[in-house]
């Protein structure tokens, strides 16, 4: 049972992330919301910084009025989370992320960093793209 309870987090990104893919964002946004609390009480920085990219992706899915501000304040923490921890895959989707939302906003300059950041790592770790929908 002790395990169960370390594993939390993990396993609401993961619901979270399965409710996404299957056009439901406010449960993923909830599912996202609890496992940063449960990674938060159990010091997982991974696990908050994966729950926190899972929240940012569905903000930017739902209808929130300020899901671009939402979403790049936990994309931003979760980048900080990723380089502490050294989570290459997690910084280059976080990286992708936020590039899709700075190209929304019209910034390009911007998204083509972002975006050229998550490519250099993607390609480092022979990895193909987080897909975002636009």
């Amino acid at each position: 049972q002790m395990r169960l309870k370390v594993d939390q987090p993990l396993m609401l990104t993961r619901l979270g992330e399965v409710l996404l893919i299957t056009d439901r964002a406010a449960e993923a946004l909830a599912h996202g919301t609890r496992a940063i609390e449960a990674a938060q009480m159990h010091e997982a920085r991974t696990d908050e910084a994966w729950a926190r990219l899972l929240v940012a992706r569905a903000c930017c899915a739902g209808d929130l009025a300020d899901a671009t501000e939402t979403a790049t304040k936990h994309l931003n923490i979760a980048l900080r989370l990723a380089e502490e921890c050294e989570a290459l895959p997690l910084l280059a989707c976080c990286y992708t992320l936020l590039g899709a939302i700075q190209a929304r906003r019209g910034n390009q300059a911007t998204a083509i960093e972002f975006n050229a950041c998550a490519r250099a790592i993607y390609d480092k770790l022979g990895m193909s793209p987080l897909p975002v929908s636009s």
